[in-house]
């Protein structure tokens, strides 16, 4: 056992730049891997087209919450603006926010929202989830707004409202 201890501190003597190269090269392989992703990923935005049909509070608020989202880059197009763009794969997805967006949400109608992909998006999903995730977001407020407004009205109390509370 001494032997072998001894014949390694011997070999550690002379070979150390060899073991300090090959103890450390993993952590510096990983730390230069990390470093290169978060460079790339950072750049890394994915181009929307979105068609404002209805000019109205939430829509626009809408669009101000997905201008907030770090890897999405919004276009505000026309519809055969952004359609065309999609087919030449400029865009990634395109969405259309229709007419009415407001009155469909408050009445809590489904397909307010359309979505376009190509046959190269590939973040069209995601995206949507995002589009979605926000949209009920905003429906649920909506919905809240409603039964609230009708609590308050059957107790005569509409005065105590205010549904930019809420919003």
């Amino acid at each position: 056992m001494k032997s072998a201890l001894t014949y390694r501190l011997i070999w550690l003597k002379h070979e150390w730049p060899a073991f300090t190269f090959w103890l450390l090269s993993p952590f510096i392989g990983t730390y230069l891997f990390v470093l290169l992703q978060q460079s790339l990923v950072g750049e890394l935005n994915v181009p929307v087209g979105i068609v404002l049909e209805d000019s109205s509070e939430k829509a626009n608020q809408l669009v101000e919450q997905l201008r907030e989202s770090d890897y999405i880059e919004l276009h505000i197009l026309s519809r055969t603006e952004a359609l065309n763009q999609l087919e030449q794969h400029q865009l990634d997805s395109v969405f259309v926010i229709k007419e009415g967006y407001e009155e469909h949400l408050t009445e809590g109608q489904k397909r307010i929202i359309e979505g376009y992909a190509s046959n190269q998006s590939y973040a069209y999903f995601a995206i949507e989830e995002l589009f979605t995730s926000l949209v009920q977001q905003q429906a649920t407020r909506a919905k809240l707004v409603n039964e609230v407004r009708a609590l308050l009205q059957d107790s005569k109390q509409m005065d105590l409202f205010d549904p930019e509370a809420i919003w």
